[in-house]
């Protein structure tokens, strides 16, 4: 942000269940539609074209956004993004993987059903993070985690929901847009989160960041 000059205005929003971002309501089933409305609607308020940037969760909820406003996206930013969803297009591997993280969502939704929290968030972490990557966390940042699970559950299933094709993205006609990939975990791993973007965004530009994160 500080190489920006001042023709740019940045923003930050909360998702839904963050500090600022209100709560679900349970009204209906929980989609990425309703996590995007707030965020559509500044674009729309916005006269100019917007930067989109997502990461994770938020990457799957960027995909959504642009192909919901293409005409107001000038690019498109993604960093791992859990377009899970995508992974039905492809065949035995990519079955194999929607299988293996759909496993991962059901221990979630296990742990909030018979309320061992902390285990629903440990496999929830090391599975990102690897092995142990929850219990080296401090104790102040795991009770964070635990108070997020129920989010991480509809996250999920807002993830699983989303039914925008590939083909559709293929057709972005905005200026430019990214996608970087943890290289470490890129080679060391076959699961969902990492194996995407080399399958569908051959209309951008892949960038694989060795050990981004130091591990």
């Amino acid at each position: 942000m500080e190489r920006l000059d001042d023709t740019f205005r940045f923003s930050a929003p909360d998702l839904i269940g963050a500090p600022g971002g209100g709560t679900w309501t349970g009204s209906a089933a929980f989609r990425l539609a309703d996590e995007a409305a707030a965020i559509t609607e500044m674009i729309d308020r916005h006269e100019g074209l917007v930067h989109l940037v997502g990461h994770s969760y938020g990457g799957g909820l960027a995909l959504h956004i642009a192909a919901k406003r293409p005409h107001r996206i000038a690019s498109l930013s993604l960093y791992e993004p859990s377009a899970f969803h995508l992974l039905r297009e492809l065949e035995s591997e990519g079955h194999e993987a929607l299988g293996e993280i759909l496993g991962i969502a059901g221990a979630v939704q296990d742990g909030l059903i018979n309320g061992r929290y902390q285990t629903a968030t440990a496999r929830f972490i090391d599975y990102w993070g690897g092995d142990g990557a929850f219990a080296a966390m401090k104790p102040e940042l795991q009770v964070a985690l635990v108070r997020f699970l129920p989010k991480a559950s509809l996250d999920f299933q807002a993830l699983f929901h989303e039914s925008t094709p590939a083909s559709e993205y293929a057709r972005f006609a905005f200026r430019s847009w990214y996608c970087v990939a943890n290289l470490r975990q890129f080679q060391r791993s076959s699961s969902p989160g990492n194996s995407f973007p080399v399958f569908r965004l051959r209309s951008g530009r892949l960038f694989l960041a060795p050990d981004i994160w130091g591990r």
